[in-house]
């Protein structure tokens, strides 16, 4: 095992322990290759967020302390404190000094005269409840108000290794932190929806959907918060539903949880539950914890012990340096055994005969049809992706191609990947659609035949059909240039057939594309320093085109002001 080594050794009488830090080349083979199947299921909390300046939960105790105004509370004294005990105790001073103030305002909510309720049981009965569920949603909204990211707290070199997590691809994604640091700063060019507690969406679950699910709910509803001891407790006997198929989720995936103290509740009352329920059902399932150096100083002799006592319950310690780090070099490990692998052992891993058969017609131009399975077409199109970036993977196992080139076989992937799109409609906001788009004109780019670059850009336009409002790759907008440069209809005595093309079909260009393309144009055309602007005729031509064509797009129509009033100001 890579994740931690506490090497002994004796020497005479001396003995030397030394921790390290795992690198890399460590990190384990089997979570890599989960991560490539997608098979890996992140559960994240706290520590993921500080360095985005959000506040920790020692933060926010003392944060609802002072905001309730508990004077007599000395910061020191809770060090050590069960964090479960400490937040409850809170709500429940909160409650005390609220209640009086609360049940009057519940009582004119309801209309209610305070002496209806004197010899009326059920009454009172109904009154108290409605202020209890008050109190407890007023205390989470003071909690929420907490929930803001501080400027000066944020480290931005950690913050940029954290936002390549958004390289890896996971299909769902369990987190106890209530910001939106995931849907908002990491997961950005990703189509992910949001489930979270006390929004009764349970029953609208769709497996077939990427899913962030916040079991401790969301900063922006004060209803379904998990935060005191009561509420821990109501998420493990309330919501029976949403806790089964979480309990799904582990058990045919490996978890990987990050961003976790050394002694984080969270873990005890949510995952070691799970563990107790189902443990003995899961075979094979790894399951690694993500520790850092902080942990280590912080709990020092005690570390190994934890470490055996996690071990009790299957869990793997991996022990960083940091987590950004750590993320940084998980991201860097998958892609390169995603570059190194050969398809021959592709085809190994999948076991799937559908995919052999798939990928084996489609190389040689034979047609297969398109199912809906959208595991077996993302694998596809993940081989499709790798073949597009090393053509020479043609010559190996299974295809042995003589000649390993694009030419023919390119057309017959983008062919065969407008078909998945076309019938597996999710896949469409996905990270392999946006990778097979891009390829796709840097395919048409690669040709300078007039014809050829006409059939590829057929392909090209017709993925356009399919872009969402995802985050496009700024490399498109180069090689869209590229091509709008090559492509005139009016050079070459009319024989552009390329360009024909672009002039009939422009307006079926996504306008996300549209706006990678005039950006482009302003920032590499444009010296702002030196307020020199050149832009070739050529284009000048598609601007014209583009600003017909997108009369009614906003921001198509504000770029190509600007641009055309820098070519005034040129002039």
């Amino acid at each position: 095992m890579c994740s931690l080594f506490i090497n002994i050794f004796y020497i005479g009488v001396i003995l030397l322990n030394e921790v390290t830090f795992i690198e890399r080349r460590d990190i384990p083979k089997e979570l890599i290759t989960s991560l490539l199947k997608r098979k890996v299921v992140p559960f994240i909390g706290a520590g993921f967020s500080i360095p985005f300046g959000y506040p920790n939960w020692r933060e926010l105790i003392i944060g609802i302390k002072d905001k309730i105004n508990i004077l007599h509370l000395n910061e020191q004294d809770i060090n050590g404190v069960d964090p479960l005990q400490i937040a409850q105790a809170l709500f429940q001073y909160y409650s005390n000094i609220s209640f009086e103030t609360c049940r009057e305002e519940i009582l004119k909510i309801l209309s209610i005269n305070p002496k209806q309720i004197e010899n009326n049981e059920a009454l009172q009965k109904l009154v108290d409840e409605q202020t209890k569920n008050k109190l407890e949603l007023d205390f989470s909204k003071i909690l929420l108000e907490l929930i803001v990211p501080i400027e000066d707290k944020q480290d931005h070199g950690q913050i940029e290794k954290l936002k390549k997590l958004n390289n890896l691809e996971f299909n769902s994604i369990v987190t106890t932190n209530y910001d939106r640091v995931l849907e908002e700063d990491i997961f950005t060019s990703q189509s992910f929806k949001v489930q979270s507690l006390g929004k009764n969406e349970e029953l609208d679950w769709n497996e077939k959907e990427k899913t962030i699910i916040k079991i401790h709910g969301d900063k922006e509803s004060n209803n379904g918060v998990i935060f005191t001891h009561s509420q821990y407790y109501k998420f493990m006997n309330e919501y029976g539903y949403f806790r089964s198929k979480l309990y799904t989720i582990f058990s045919s995936n490996v978890v990987l949880m990050m961003g976790y103290g050394f002694n984080d509740i969270n873990i005890h009352q949510i995952y070691f539950q799970f563990l107790r329920d189902y443990g003995q059902n899961i075979n094979g399932t790894k399951f690694y914890m993500v520790l850092t150096k902080y942990d280590l100083d912080r709990w020092n002799s005690y570390f190994e012990f934890y470490k055996y006592y996690l071990e009790s319950y299957k869990i793997d310690v991996l022990l960083v340096e940091d987590l950004p780090s750590f993320i940084e070099s998980l991201v860097e490990a998958v892609s390169i055994e995603l570059n190194t692998q050969s398809l021959g052992n592709l085809f190994e891993s999948q076991g799937n005969e559908d995919f052999c058969k798939i990928l084996m017609a489609v190389m040689v131009g034979e047609s297969y049809e398109v199912k809906y399975d959208i595991d077996l077409n993302t694998d596809v199109l993940n081989a499709f992706i790798r073949i597009f970036n090393n053509e020479y993977l043609l010559s190996e196992e299974p295809f042995n191609f003589e000649d390993a080139d694009l030419k023919d076989t390119g057309p017959y992937m983008l062919s065969y990947a407008i078909d998945i799109f076309e019938i597996n409609q999710e896949l469409r906001s996905s990270t392999e659609f946006n990778k097979l788009l891009n390829l796709s004109i840097k395919f048409a780019d690669k040709t300078g035949d007039f014809y050829e670059v006409r059939d590829r850009l057929e392909y090209f336009i017709n993925l356009n059909r399919f872009v969402t409002e995802l985050e496009i790759d700024k490399e498109l907008g180069k090689y869209l240039f590229n091509i709008f440069k090559f492509c005139h209809p009016t050079q070459f005595m009319k024989s552009n057939p390329g360009g024909r093309l672009l002039e009939n079909k422009i307006a079926e260009l996504a306008i996300p594309i549209v706006e990678n393309y005039l950006d482009y144009i302003l920032n590499h055309n444009f010296d702002r320093e030196n307020e020199i602007f050149y832009l070739e005729d050529v284009h000048v031509f598609w601007l014209r085109r583009i600003k017909s064509k997108f009369a009614n797009a906003v921001r198509i129509q504000e770029y190509i002001s600007e641009i055309f009033n820098l070519i005034k100001l040129k002039g």
